[in-house]
């Protein structure tokens, strides 16, 4: 049979919202599985788009604070606040070599503050208004 495969899952905020029901069957099936949650505390990519369209009017993009680690604890995994570059090259190691449920929180700054190369971002930051369609 082997060594397990390991899996991995990267998420942000709003990911995290809709895809931490897998945390609890990770944890009961011991499945190696390495999450790793990008945290900018809002729904990034809707809350970008307001930004650029809709006169940085924001509504619902705002959730109050949630403890992903602690949530993760509650569901059986083993999870941490990771927060620096050597910490994160770690844990990941450590995971290789021990594989098991494993969650890992990442704060990052907003996308508002420092946009990713999206074409229609760069836009929309040049002054075009017209939305996107995806």
């Amino acid at each position: 049979m082997g060594r397990p495969r390991l899996q991995c899952q990267r998420a942000a905020d709003g990911s995290f919202a809709m895809a931490c029901g897998e945390l609890e069957t990770v944890s009961r099936l011991e499945l190696p599985v390495l999450f790793v949650q990008f945290t900018n505390h809002s729904l990034g990519w809707i809350k970008m788009l307001q930004h650029l369209y809709t006169g940085r009017r924001y509504f619902g993009v705002d959730p109050g604070t949630i403890d992903a680690v602690a949530v993760a604890m509650a569901c059986g995994v083993e999870a941490h606040a990771v927060r620096s570059a050597d910490e994160l090259a770690a844990r990941v190691a450590d995971f290789a070599e021990r594989p098991r449920p494993l969650y890992l929180d990442i704060e990052v700054p907003h996308m508002i503050d420092y946009t990713p190369p999206v074409p229609a971002w760069d836009r929309g930051l040049a002054g075009n208004a017209e939305r996107p369609v995806y």
